[in-house]
């Protein structure tokens, strides 16, 4: 059940995007819910972050992730099916792992530190809330280790973005991605 304190701060949204992971799901619900009402199932991960009010189950990641706009009132979340967390089994081969990103919200530039175990091409796409692409690049890995990933807040054109929440996605070459989020304040 989700329910809201106060106001925020000044001039604060109404309407809120809420995006829930559940780590080490050993299998794929029948459902999630949002005050008995289904959210969309999405099959891979560039729908479910383009589709308003979905869910999205990784097998690879034994990873449920669903997203949906809240408006501050009382709020029940149900998972409908088995929900198996997996406490003692092995998590899934760690490619690259995302650090959060700092600082947050930013106004000028926001980096993210990044551990990747392999060399090769790692695509970071910039997306907003409603799964738009704004910013792509290719980070070229010659060494393992980690790695800082900067963002100026601007597109591809080089034009300076209004204040919002963002996507950061990192997808390494054979299609894994990995997500933080991030808040634009100009």
């Amino acid at each position: 059940n989700l329910d809201k304190e106060g106001n925020g701060y000044p001039g604060a949204p109404q309407n809120r995007e809420l995006m829930f992971e559940v780590k080490r799901q050993v299998s794929m619900p029948d459902n999630v819910l949002v005050n008995g009402n289904s959210l969309t199932r999405t099959e891979n991960e560039d729908d479910f972050l383009s589709t308003r009010a979905a869910w999205y189950y990784s097998y690879s990641q034994q990873l449920l992730q669903f997203h949906f706009n809240w408006n501050g009132t009382g709020t029940e979340i149900f998972i409908d099916g088995s929900v198996g967390i997996d406490e003692n089994g092995d998590t899934p081969s760690i490619e690259f792992v995302l650090h959060d990103p700092y600082p947050n919200p930013f106004s000028d530039v926001v980096s993210m530190d990044v551990d990747v175990a392999h060399t090769g091409d790692y695509q970071l796409k910039i997306v907003d809330t409603y799964g738009r692409s704004i910013f792509k690049h290719t980070l070229h890995v010659a060494t393992p280790g980690r790695k800082t990933i900067t963002w100026n807040g601007n597109n591809n054109q080089h034009q300076p973005l209004t204040s919002q929440t963002f996507l950061m996605i990192l997808q390494d070459s054979h299609g894994k991605s990995l997500f933080k989020k991030v808040v634009l304040l100009r």
